[in-house]
């Protein structure tokens, strides 16, 4: 496989546990990362992906395992991923989870090794790779099409992880069809649970607006009714900022540790926005053929 990285000191490394309960190596990158030259790269933005989408009945999910370790680091950098262990000094070969430019580099080198298949029979996210067509022999043909690409570029799919002639499947965090896009009912709990909780202080605000605005597209009038939620991470005159933030001025962002004044409002603001979810719509595919004729 031709994928490499390039990263432009010693550390020691670690393990966790992944949802399947293996342990992966997780290495602390972080001075490296401070002094690597960014790779700007962008990652598909996931609304344009999902846009692409109507029309189609048949989806198959694609996905890779130990994904980033199937790609190589560049022979020269190699010893700048160098990390401690009881057995000694090692160097990584293959790309390491944690390095700030894996990302970028992974997703450019799927995008190259499936150009040609691209948007007219698949989409690649990262070790994702959607593939879509609108009857079930047109989807068989696409398939075999995307598995010969994968494998001349010795890349490895993990069978279970990956779903193959669907009607419906699970893609960057939502559920998509013919019908449309909706949310998995899964990943809902994380949001009733928020019902119970008091933020204390402008971070627990962010997390908490962080959550539901990821899910903003199945709230209508989703910045108007949250205003008030998000007028609690303005700085407000003669606030007193947070000494924390001494250190380091961050310009006008108010320090995460700042408390907040959580009222009754908020907490019914909080409530709507949670009620709206817990019965999302499906929301519909845009048709771009559609003219849309002004009016004089």
């Amino acid at each position: 496989m031709d994928r490499q990285i390039k990263v432009t000191v010693r550390r020691s490394g670690s393990v966790c546990t992944q949802k399947d309960g293996k342990l992966r190596l997780c290495v602390d990158y972080r001075l490296l990362n401070k002094k690597t030259i960014p790779d700007r790269h962008p990652l598909p933005r996931i609304q344009d992906l999902i846009d692409t989408l109507g029309g189609y009945s048949w989806f198959s999910i694609l996905d890779q395992g130990k994904a980033y370790h199937q790609g190589y680091i560049a022979e020269g950098s190699r010893h700048m991923t160098a990390f401690i262990t009881p057995w000694g000094l090692y160097e990584w070969v293959r790309i390491p989870f944690g390095l700030s430019n894996a990302p970028a580099a992974f997703q450019r080198s799927m995008e190259e090794m499936l150009d040609a298949l691209r948007d007219e029979c698949c989409i690649p996210y990262l070790d994702d790779v959607l593939c879509y067509a609108k009857s079930f022999e047109e989807h068989v043909e696409s398939i075999r099409k995307v598995l010969r690409a994968l494998q001349c570029h010795g890349v490895k799919l993990k069978p279970e992880k990956c779903e193959i002639f669907r009607s419906e499947v699970r893609y960057v965090g939502r559920l998509v069809s013919a019908e449309g896009v909706r949310i998995d009912p899964k990943d809902l709990e994380a949001v009733r649970s928020l019902t119970t909780r008091t933020p204390q202080t402008v971070g627990d605000v962010r997390r908490l607006l962080g959550l539901l605005s990821y899910y903003r597209a199945f709230i209508q009038d989703f910045s108007r009714t949250a205003k008030p939620l998000y007028e609690l991470l303005q700085a407000k005159p003669g606030r007193i900022r947070d000494t924390y933030s001494k250190k380091k001025d961050k310009g006008p962002q108010v320090p995460s540790r700042t408390p907040v004044e959580w009222t009754r409002d908020h907490q019914q603001i909080l409530g709507e926005l949670i009620d709206m979810l817990t019965s999302p719509p499906i929301l519909a595919y845009p048709e771009f053929q559609l003219t849309i004729h002004a009016a004089h």
